[in-house]
């Protein structure tokens, strides 16, 4: 099996999730670091609604069987990746168990060389926001 480890700074999480579910689905085990510097592109007021909208779902009905959304930011990346594949089927649920998202650089990949995938690079100087933003804005503490 093909490890492969991935910086997330500074790219897009869409197209960032498209790269890795599409290796994922291939066979090759992902660590995607620098998850809180991944950048979400649309207006930063209008995304910062959508998941404190999402995120107020779960109190309505009975709160202990969800929907449960994540305020981490690794986790909303790992989220959209998810998006990505095909998670209600068998291939796509084992796919998905070969991803880890990390804040940051854990100690374990430290030393290691990190791949950073060109067709996701943000290239817009304004219209976008990070990720760690929108978490810190729904409360996240890391």
């Amino acid at each position: 099996m093909k490890t492969a480890i991935i910086d997330a700074s500074n790219a897009v999480a869409g197209r960032l999730s498209t790269v890795v579910a599409k290796r994922l689905l291939k066979g090759e085990t992902i660590d995607v670091i620098n998850a809180e510097k991944a950048v979400m592109t649309g207006n930063a007021e209008a995304t910062h609604l959508k998941y404190k909208t999402r995120f107020g779902l779960a109190p309505k009905g009975n709160p202990r069987y969800g929907p449960k959304f994540s305020r981490m930011p690794h986790m909303i990346l790992k989220t959209v990746i998810r998006g990505m594949l095909p998670w209600k089927e068998t291939k796509g649920k084992i796919a998905f168990d070969r991803l880890r998202c990390h804040i940051g650089v854990p100690e374990e990949l430290a030393g290691k060389a990190a791949e950073r995938i060109e067709k996701a690079e943000n290239r817009r100087e304004k219209g976008f926001i990070l990720v760690e933003d929108v978490s810190k804005r729904l409360g996240a503490k890391w």
